[in-house]
């Protein structure tokens, strides 16, 4: 699974992350941006991570991920 950033300023997209599910029956991340410099990225389980960006766009990417099967 892939989640991607964009801009209105980009005619393309960056990969923010990428992971492995654990079951396609859990629930999918959620975003939460809590002021202007941050994005967070919560996800309770995956079997593996592939790509984490940790800033893009002037912004820090945060993760909350809840346990990782295959670190």
């Amino acid at each position: 699974m892939c989640m991607y950033g964009f801009t209105d300023r980009d005619r393309g997209r960056t990969l923010l992350f990428k992971y492995s599910p654990t079951s396609y029956h859990l629930p999918l991340p959620t975003i939460e941006v809590p002021d202007q410099r941050t994005i967070i990225i919560a996800i309770p389980i995956v079997s593996s991570v592939y790509a984490q960006l940790h800033t893009w766009n002037n912004h820090s990417i945060q993760y909350d991920i809840g346990h990782i099967d295959y670190p």
